[in-house]
């Protein structure tokens, strides 16, 4: 089966791992990267850099783009990003790991990307534009929603509703049945036992 074509869209550290994860899939032939109009360099790994005032036109040379920015805090910029993507007639992929598993029942929305040794169980519900980040764990019954992180190593126990465009840190365990909301940061390392209501910082 020959490769298809594949724009990456950011270059930085979470492109890295992405671009791992594209070698053992063995899916895509990638293309390009897009950067922000100042980068300097003209190649990142080997791979050709467009400006992002190049993405109209890739759009209408290229049908498959994988968003590859990350996201740290209440950054918005992977959000704005899809979105102005959403406008174009292209798909935007998600990429999945061949060494992570996720349920046949689970439900994935465009734009996702999970990493390495991701495990993501039945009846999960996973946002749009979201990052499920290596060796984290999302149990049955709980919902995730768009642009978010879900960092490494995180715990995420039965039914626990997680809002939109949260970040939680590396290496956190929320408990059965927790509800977190809207714009939440979870800093690395914390056990949640109770709720949290949007906007809330919990470090």
């Amino acid at each position: 089966m020959s490769k298809k074509d594949l724009i990456l869209v950011g270059g930085g550290g979470h492109c890295n791992a992405c671009l791992d994860v594209l070698g053992l899939l063995n899916l895509y032939n990638v293309v390009g990267i897009i950067e922000k109009n100042s980068f300097k360099l003209e190649k990142l790994h080997n791979v050709s850099i467009f400006k992002d005032q190049e993405t109209e036109k890739l759009s209408k040379i290229y049908r498959n783009f994988l968003i590859t920015i990350g996201k740290i805090g209440k950054s918005k910029i992977r959000e704005t990003k899809y979105n102005e993507l959403s406008s174009l007639d292209i798909e935007i992929v998600s990429l999945i790991s061949p060494t992570a598993y996720v349920s046949t029942s689970a439900e994935i929305a465009e734009g996702v990307n999970i990493m390495h040794q991701a495990l993501i169980n039945i009846n999960v519900k996973i946002g749009k534009n979201t990052i499920i980040n290596s060796q984290s764990l999302v149990e049955h019954d709980s919902s995730i929603g768009s642009h978010c992180h879900i960092s490494t190593g995180v715990k995420i126990n039965g039914g626990v509703k997680i809002g939109n465009n949260t970040f939680i840190g590396s290496g956190t365990v929320v408990h059965e049945g927790i509800t977190i909301g809207n714009n939440v940061i979870v800093g690395a390392g914390s056990i949640i036992d109770r709720n949290l209501s949007n906007d809330t910082k919990y470090c």
